[in-house]
């Protein structure tokens, strides 16, 4: 029963994100989306990555910190997908002080 509730919710997440990268594709003729990285806990999801990738026919894989190793996580043990959006929103006061 779990498998099939995360299944409808992963089919919904997926036909969103091809409505996006179609979109995108409208808009930007030339950009071709090269991979999909995932960020906080779907990311942590069992497998959601190589799911949306056979759906997707795009590499999908959690984000992780530059030169980590492919079980992603952090000296504490928190998967670094996790902290992908603080992250991402932290750097963005290094770039506009």
């Amino acid at each position: 029963m779990i498998g099939e509730v995360m299944a409808d919710v992963l089919r919904e997440m997926s036909d969103e994100l091809e409505r996006t990268l179609s979109f995108v594709g409208l808009q930007h003729r030339g950009l071709q989306v090269g991979r999909l990285l995932l960020c906080g806990g779907g990311a942590t999801v069992r497998n959601v990555g190589e799911w949306l990738s056979r759906r997707l026919k795009l590499n999908v894989a959690p984000w992780q910190l530059p030169g980590e190793s492919a079980e992603p996580s952090t000296a504490s043990g928190i998967p670094s997908a996790l902290l992908a959006t603080a992250l991402g929103l932290s750097a963005l006061a290094w770039v506009n002080p």
